[in-house]
């Protein structure tokens, strides 16, 4: 597989140029070297989607050195941030609606939350240790590390 050399995202065999920041695709010794990258870091990748977990690659210095691992934390921390912001916001409509509130959110919207939650981070995870840079659906366009 080939990333892109400037932002990272995965490019289909033979592609010249990235769909999503149109620079000029790496070939040869650069396409290997984010093959290596991927397979080298798959497991680290996959844990940053547990929430709260992205800080283990920024605490250890190991998203400086792999585009591809810089990448799943990065979703791994908007995903985690996605999540707090999300129950938070839930929290604050069942204290402010008292009764209504209360009973849709804790019979409806917390478990949509919490399904919507694990179903991206199921999503990550595979994508990570199939060594693919996608982004989650939804929040993937957030970038809180650069």
């Amino acid at each position: 597989m080939v990333f892109c050399e400037k932002c990272g995202i995965s490019l289909n065999a033979g592609a010249n140029f990235c769909p999503a920041c149109g620079a000029v695709a790496a070939t040869g010794a650069s396409a290997q070297t984010g093959q290596q990258d991927a397979q080298n870091n798959k497991a680290m990748a996959a844990i940053v989607y547990v929430p709260f977990l992205f800080i283990i690659p920024l605490l250890t210095g190991e998203h400086k050195e792999s585009r591809f691992l810089k990448f799943h934390t990065n979703q791994g921390a908007a995903l985690t941030i996605a999540f707090v912001a999300t129950w938070i916001l839930l929290t604050f409509i069942s204290l402010v609606i008292p009764i209504v509130g209360m009973m849709v959110t804790s019979l409806i919207l917390f478990p949509v939350a919490g399904i919507a939650s694990f179903v991206l981070c199921i999503y990550g995870i595979v994508n990570a240790l199939n060594g693919m840079l996608k982004p989650l659906p939804l929040i993937g366009g957030l970038v809180v590390i650069r």
